[in-house]
């Protein structure tokens, strides 16, 4: 999970209008705290992807988002999710049957492609995937999975950059909310 910290010292400015706003500044924070959490998975996904190949749809679609109100003025962002199969990461070849590869199905987890040795890709009934024997004879088989999309963003060293992003998305849009509550009361 990547908490949401928020640096108070350059928001002085917005710290003495939303003391003179009063109960019409809690939903300001929510707003600001919203979009600002909003963005963590669009942030993670970006530096993710720097490092591992993997597709931003996943990534952004393992995290949850849990938005702020005028009662509870938290909001996160987390990332759950079970291992990706390797597969997912380029397998060549890309089809099962024809040959069986001598070396071994090649991936490209991170920037490197690697060969596995004695695997091969089927499509059984769990769906299609790159396999290994376990013994010698021809059954069982084993499914073949990389990191899951958690593992990944807690080994890119990007967390302090994910924070960064949205502190600075906080109060940007802290400002614009503001100011748009202000200027909607005629005061600007």
């Amino acid at each position: 999970m990547i908490d949401l910290a928020i640096d108070g010292t350059d928001l002085t400015k917005a710290r003495k209008v939303l003391e003179s706003l009063g109960d019409k500044a809690r939903p300001i924070l929510a707003k600001a705290l919203n979009r600002a959490a909003r963005g963590i998975p669009t942030d993670a996904s970006k530096f993710t992807r720097r490092t591992y190949n993997v597709k931003a749809r996943q990534v952004k679609e393992s995290f949850t988002v849990q938005h702020a109100n005028r009662n509870d003025l938290m909001a996160y962002a987390q990332s759950k999710g079970s291992p990706i199969s390797l597969y997912r990461f380029g397998a060549r070849p890309r089809h099962p049957g024809g040959r069986r590869p001598k070396q071994g199905v090649s991936v490209k987890v991170m920037d490197v492609r690697k060969k596995i040795p004695g695997s091969f890709v089927a499509a059984p009934k769990g769906g299609i995937g790159i396999f290994r024997r376990k013994g010698s004879s021809r059954l069982p088989i084993k499914k073949l999975y990389g990191p899951s999309v958690p593992q990944m963003v807690d080994n890119v060293d990007a967390i302090p950059e994910i924070e960064n992003g949205a502190e600075e998305r906080f109060s940007k849009n802290l400002e614009h909310e503001i100011d748009y509550t202000l200027s909607k009361m005629g005061l600007r």
